[in-house]
């Protein structure tokens, strides 16, 4: 048994709302991503109404692995402010772009840890910031024989990236 993205998606569809909105002291939120988790480890589909019906016994054991993947993920994570302007993350939604970007499925919902999620995405962001660079450079060289080249001195003089806005703004 063991905390994994398939865990938490299925809970998420359940609860209706994004892991990082989940409360743990809530009993509906921990009771769900218990069931989660003993239907993903037990390979088995099984309803809700049937987990209700498992042994006091089983549920705690589930419960006690939860608490022991939660308290081994709090030392990866770190005060992060918040704005006020983010969107709530689904971590289904995660997995499905790293899933869509290559990575092996199997891996992302099963076997990766949650604390690599980050690193990944950085890692998908930059080969995607790097190919949309490298496709404006591109377009640059393509139209640079029938452009006036004292107008168009770079690539950035074509269009800017948002990453590219937030830096310049960054350094005024």
């Amino acid at each position: 048994m063991k905390l994994n993205l398939q865990t938490i998606r299925i809970a998420e569809q359940l609860l209706g709302k994004p892991f990082g909105e989940f409360d743990l002291t809530s009993e509906k939120d921990a009771d769900m991503l218990v069931y989660s988790l003993l239907v993903t480890s037990s390979g088995e589909n099984f309803s809700y109404s049937t987990y209700k019906h498992l042994s006091k016994k089983v549920k705690a054991k589930a419960l006690k692995q939860l608490t022991s993947d939660f308290s081994f993920l709090q030392q990866f994570s770190k005060e992060e402010t918040k704005t006020d302007e983010s969107e709530p993350v689904y971590m289904g939604e995660l997995a499905a772009t790293l899933i869509m970007n290559g990575m092996d499925a199997r891996y992302v919902l099963f076997e990766m840890g949650l604390f690599e999620i980050k690193d990944y995405i950085a890692a998908l962001d930059t080969k995607i910031k790097n190919k949309l660079e490298n496709s404006r450079l591109w377009a640059y060289f393509s139209i640079l024989p029938h452009v006036d080249a004292k107008k168009l001195k770079s690539p950035k003089d074509l269009f800017l990236f948002p990453w590219e806005v937030e830096e310049e703004e960054k350094a005024r």
